[in-house]
């Protein structure tokens, strides 16, 4: 199968490693993800894996490192995902589907009052996910 999944906007709270909070973003992620089912016959329930790829764009940056120091990030980012999960069958035709969905993203840090580059941003979301889905 094939699953396209786009959520509404997130906003996150992003801190340093090892330090404390920068601020907020505000992201559309979106995952492409070719998945491999494997249902065991008269069994209601379809497990599955997939891998494919992640994309999320940044609406809105509000980071600051400290004092008048505001910080910008890459808009655009692309990156891997991977995903596991299953359908369990409800009805003849409708399924409940809860999946697990980690995507590998990463962005720039640059200082606006210089403009230099900072740092690496790498990111990682983790989203769980509940739907109900119908096969004909």
């Amino acid at each position: 199968a094939l699953e396209l999944s786009v959520s509404a906007p997130l906003q996150g709270s992003e801190t340093l490693l090892f330090g404390g909070p920068l601020g907020h973003i505000t992201q559309i992620p979106v995952s492409l993800i070719a998945q491999y089912h494997y249902q065991i016959p008269k069994m209601p329930v379809n497990a599955y894996v997939g891998v494919g790829l992640a994309y999320s764009r940044i609406l809105r940056v509000s980071l600051n490192a400290g004092g008048s120091n505001p910080l910008d990030m890459k808009r655009d980012m692309l990156g891997g995902a991977y995903q596991i999960g299953a359908d369990i069958a409800i009805a003849q035709g409708l399924f409940l589907n809860l999946d697990f969905r980690h995507m590998q993203l990463a962005s720039n840090l640059k200082d606006l009052n210089t403009k230099s580059l900072l740092t690496d941003a790498n990111m990682a979301p983790n989203f769980f996910s509940i739907g109900l889905g119908y096969r004909f």
